[in-house]
């Protein structure tokens, strides 16, 4: 018998549930493209809700392990497929990371197996697993380590309190240590900026640690991804520091330490393609070396990485420079559509956000500055939120609305609003935030990922234009 996933899902309350059938009616409004299903080796999979808020996935395609369940772009849990049991997951869409519950109905009357994989999703649930953070980095060497020692052992000690089996008991070992160390190869540089001690140099003790959690020897480690972002950070960090003295460039000190030092082939193609991928994203087509494409065509052979690399190429030569903007529409406050048409005949700065976002926030009074010293010229500025929830940013909004950029009719700034509209995000391949775009006064892009208001060469490019 084939198991399903099935999702109820509106505005103010969220049911998910793996089971056969379910059925539940929920009052509110229904999005039904704000959840969806990743795995590593498959593709995210939208799960389809109707009417009545309730929806449901073929799981009998899915290998047991470890998935992700996306509440919109931004918001997501763990939890632990296994295809032949039921589970059921709910949550507040309000109160997403505060609301998950798992397996409401109980767990009396259930199969051993179906017990445990509701255990074992409870125990990913129960609260954000801890990790050495950035702060951490603040503190002197020696306490820093006692103290990511410490995370990584309360984490263990919590699995050995949850009793799980031993099928997920090992996998969870693994994950958890590289989860636990998640910030711990940017100790060095973290330190630095915190204490503002640029002279501070990590002992041989840290190195060596470092060294001893970035095992590359085991392609199984590539089933997590706190693994696969772990070993990125600290093979960048251990290149870096194995060829200070050397003025290659540093992607050549990488691409260097992967041959000499990755023991895994699998390890070694997946931080290949990592690196080069990230250069091809950050600096484009025109912007990267024959010699890395040639490496990456020998070393990387995977279908999937090579298919999803020939398609950044791909979607890259639509965001060059020169090459007329993706369109845009937005709606601003008055509730009103605007494209880029209502924009041509001046220079465009977009300025990609949301509400919650921390760095968005501290850009926004460089960004008044800049639209402040550029007032009255021929320049308009954008802010362009991509927040789920309009109120936010209408609100947001509201309590601007006492300074320049609030006074729409009057200023060369338009507030707009795209929401999970991801169309234009897409197009720009925007995966973070804040981003900023520079348009030239036909429409057509100067450069699809513009320095930031904060640093001096966005005032020094505005004034080239602006002569």
């Amino acid at each position: 018998m084939k198991k399903f996933i099935t999702v109820v899902a509106l505005s103010v309350l969220c049911t998910y549930s793996y089971a056969t059938e379910l059925a539940v009616h929920i009052n509110g409004h229904i999005v039904s493209n704000e959840v969806s299903i990743s795995m590593k080796g498959k593709k995210s999979v939208v799960v389809p809700i109707n009417e009545n808020g309730n929806g449901k996935l073929d799981l009998s395609g899915y290998n047991e392990g470890y998935a992700r369940l996306h509440y919109g772009q931004y918001l997501m849990r763990l939890i632990w497929i296994s295809p032949s049991c039921d589970l059921s997951i709910e949550f507040d869409a309000n109160k997403f990371n505060e609301s998950v519950t798992i397996g409401r109905d109980g767990i009396d009357g259930m199969s051993k197996e179906t017990k445990d994989n509701i255990l074992i999703n409870r125990y990913l649930n129960c609260k954000i697993k801890p990790s050495v953070e950035i702060n951490d980095a603040g503190l002197d060497e020696n306490r820093y380590l006692a103290k990511a020692d410490s995370i990584y052992n309360v984490n263990l000690l919590a699995l050995a309190k949850a009793d799980l089996p031993d099928y997920f008991t090992k996998q969870e070992t693994n994950r958890i240590k590289f989860l636990s160390y998640y910030g711990f190869p940017y100790f060095e540089q973290f330190h630095r900026n915190i204490t503002r001690d640029t002279a501070f140099c990590a002992s041989d003790v840290y190195w060596k640690k470092l060294r001893e959690i970035a095992s590359t020897d085991n392609s199984d480690y590539l089933n997590y991804d706190e693994y696969n972002s772990f070993i990125i950070n600290a093979v960048n960090v251990l290149s870096r520091k194995e060829y200070e003295k050397s003025d290659m460039p540093v992607l050549d000190k990488t691409l260097l330490f992967i041959d000499n030092y990755v023991g895994s082939c699998k390890i070694a193609e997946r931080l290949i393609y990592n690196c080069i991928y990230s250069a091809l994203k950050r600096d484009g087509f025109n912007g990267i070396q024959a010699k890395y494409l040639d490496i990456f065509s020998r070393r990387v052979r995977d279908s999937v990485m090579v298919a999803k690399f020939n398609n950044l190429r791909k979607n890259f030569a639509i965001i060059e420079k020169g090459q007329p903007s993706p369109e845009l529409i937005a709606e601003n406050l008055d509730g009103n559509i605007m494209t880029l048409e209502n924009f041509k005949g001046k220079y465009v700065y977009i300025d990609m956000w949301a509400t919650w976002c921390i760095p968005c926030r501290k850009e926004a009074k460089y960004f008044d500055k800049l639209q402040e010293d550029f007032n009255g010229k021929n320049i308009y500025f954008i802010t362009l939120s991509i927040d789920q929830n309009k109120d936010a940013w209408v609100n947001e909004m509201k309590k601007r609305a006492n300074i320049s950029i609030g006074k729409e009719n009057n200023s060369n700034v338009f507030n707009l609003y795209i929401g999970s509209n991801n169309s234009f995000s897409d197009t720009y391949m925007v995966n973070t935030i804040p981003r900023f775009i520079l348009l030239d006064t036909q429409g057509n892009i100067i450069s699809a990922s513009m320095s930031r208001p904060s640093q001096e060469e966005t005032c020094k490019k505005l004034d080239e234009l602006l002569k």
